[in-house]
């Protein structure tokens, strides 16, 4: 009985999740209201305390799914890639693709790492599903720092170029995530005014980022694009 009530519990915790998803989304964090969330799950305003604490408890719970689908999204790329180089490149192609498919995800995750990187005391005020959120984010990285170890383990990285791997990580992605900021949802404004096509953009920031930790020798070796 105790299992089977847990279960329940478990299940209409996700189904006001996917209803606080749907409203946030729809109407932006700032003017959803607990009232809006409990009307679209059918819930009780009374109900929803007693799962969350206050709707930036929901919102810290629905980051903590696009950061997973993150994840998700650059396992079921690097999966597909064999050396290391090639996995490295297939995480920041599974980043990109996911601010184009995935974009209210995205941009939970984009208020997470913000040019300020401020936190926000309502986050914290939920510990534990902050420090859970936190976790979540540093397996996400852990993903982009297994492909760079697999990179120098099978010689296609230069360790001596690379250093501490999740500085170079974070460094990689937070470059990709700059050039996306510079886009718009349909292409961008900025790389129009200046005559740039938006997809070559994107292919050169990889060439760039993979041609900066791989091995001198290879890039001797490399046409020139």
């Amino acid at each position: 009985m105790r299992s089977r009530n847990a279960e329940e519990k478990a299940q209409r915790r996700e189904s006001l999740l996917d209803a606080a998803q749907k409203v946030f989304f729809t109407q932006g964090f700032e003017r959803t209201s607990m009232d809006d969330i409990a009307t679209e799950a059918g819930f009780s305003r009374g109900l929803l305390y007693v799962y969350f604490k206050d709707k930036h408890s929901i919102y810290q719970a629905i980051r903590i799914r696009a950061v997973r689908a993150l994840r998700a999204r650059m396992e079921e790329y690097v999966e597909q890639k064999d050396t290391g180089i090639e996995k490295i490149e297939a995480v920041g192609r599974a980043f990109y693709d996911f601010y184009r498919f995935d974009p209210h995800f995205f941009n939970c995750i984009s208020l997470t790492i913000s040019l300020n990187n401020q936190r926000s005391e309502k986050d914290e005020d939920n510990g534990e599903m902050y420090k859970q959120r936190l976790e979540e984010e540093q397996k996400t990285m852990q993903v982009a720092v297994n492909a760079l170890q697999t990179g120098i383990d099978d010689g296609t990285v230069d360790p001596g170029r690379v250093g501490n791997l999740m500085e170079t990580a974070l460094y990689m992605r937070g470059t990709l995530h700059g050039i996306i900021l510079l886009q718009d949802r349909d292409g961008s404004q900025v790389f129009d005014h200046m005559n740039l096509d938006r997809e070559a953009m994107i292919d050169n920031v990889f060439k760039r980022l993979n041609d900066s930790i791989r091995p001198l020798e290879q890039l001797q070796n490399s046409p020139v694009h």
